[in-house]
């Protein structure tokens, strides 16, 4: 028994051993994943006449067949109905080819455009168990990606690709750039109206505080002074220093006499401080600086404007931009 268990040891470690000698005696090839040779989204692409409005939206995967038997494939950018052209993207990187409505076959009364179909597993029911069946539906494939940008109350977006054509791409860069420099200046606008508002407060407060100063002081000058005790209705303030005060019924006590303001005169010298300084001033650089913005927002505005005029929107998002290069 024990002649037999080394005997059979043997033989193991012998067929381990010719496993592992090497290329010269055997070669083993292991089932490694390699991503290449998977189905993409775009593989096994089956191809069925586009009837519907939706088969006619940014991203569908598209195969036209023209008048002259040539066949374009590729990712539907826009549709130009001013112009009745198509416009298809052919390879990533690349402009945009334009297709003339007029310059496709037709086919039983139809244009021959086809739109392009891809297996996709489906959920058919919401139970726990859930069965999934394959069916086929449309390729889309969405050329710009949109990231919104909030800064408080603004908002703004910024659009990445990675297919556009350089041109195509530079007019994307200035949406975005545009759309974030409005952002950034409605901000400063909003802010720089919380900050007026709180100045207008400030010199408000400060104009009722004057108003009650002078108040204080007028009825200061008025209960001091009161009309009636001196000549003419007239009280010591009138004459000013050095001056008697007339006839009457003081006359002949101060006749001659300049009084002192240490014992006839009240003090103004710090509720005329407090009033000095109390006094509201317009601000000016603060004027200047909100003019400032607001033309710096007109110009963004325009900016912005002119970038939206450019971009193609389906459903409220920019799904194409529209790029001519100047003919030299």
């Amino acid at each position: 028994m024990r002649r037999l268990h080394s005997l059979l040891m043997t033989g193991a470690l012998l067929a381990l051993a010719w496993l592992t000698a090497g290329p010269a005696l055997g070669q083993i090839k292991l089932p490694i994943y390699d991503p290449d040779e998977s189905q993409g989204p775009t593989k096994g692409v089956t191809f069925t006449p586009a009837t519907e409005r939706v088969d006619f939206k940014h991203g569908t995967l598209l195969r036209i067949t023209l008048k002259d038997g040539r066949t374009i494939r590729g990712t539907l950018v826009r549709v130009d109905r001013k112009a009745e052209r198509l416009y298809v993207r052919t390879e990533p990187g690349s402009p945009p080819t334009a297709v003339p409505i007029n310059e496709i076959k037709e086919e039983g009364g139809q244009a021959k455009v086809e739109k392009g179909l891809v297996e996709v597993a489906k959920k058919s029911s919401k139970d726990p168990i859930k069965p999934v069946e394959f069916v086929r539906e449309r390729v889309v494939q969405p050329e710009i990606f949109a990231v919104t940008l909030e800064q408080g109350p603004a908002r703004s977006s910024y659009y990445s690709s990675n297919v556009l054509s350089p041109g195509e791409k530079a007019v994307l860069t200035e949406l975005s750039q545009a759309e974030g420099e409005v952002a950034r200046l409605e901000l400063l606008a909003m802010i720089r109206k919380q900050e007026m508002a709180t100045e207008n407060t400030v010199i408000t407060e400060r104009l009722r505080t004057q108003e009650l100063l002078n108040m204080g002081l007028a009825q200061q000058i008025y209960y001091s002074f009161p009309p009636g005790l001196y000549p003419y209705g007239y009280g010591p303030a009138y004459y000013g220093l050095g001056y008697g005060l007339g006839s009457g019924l003081l006359g002949p006590w101060m006749g001659g006499r300049a009084y002192s303001s240490s014992w006839m005169t009240p003090d103004y010298s710090g509720a005329a401080a407090a009033a000095a300084a109390s006094t509201p001033t317009a601000p000016q650089k603060s004027a200047a600086e909100s003019l400032s913005l607001m033309e710096a927002l007109a110009k963004a505005r325009e900016r912005l404007t002119s970038a939206q005029a450019k971009a193609v929107t389906e459903d409220g998002q920019v799904v194409a931009v529209v790029y001519e290069p100047k003919e030299k």
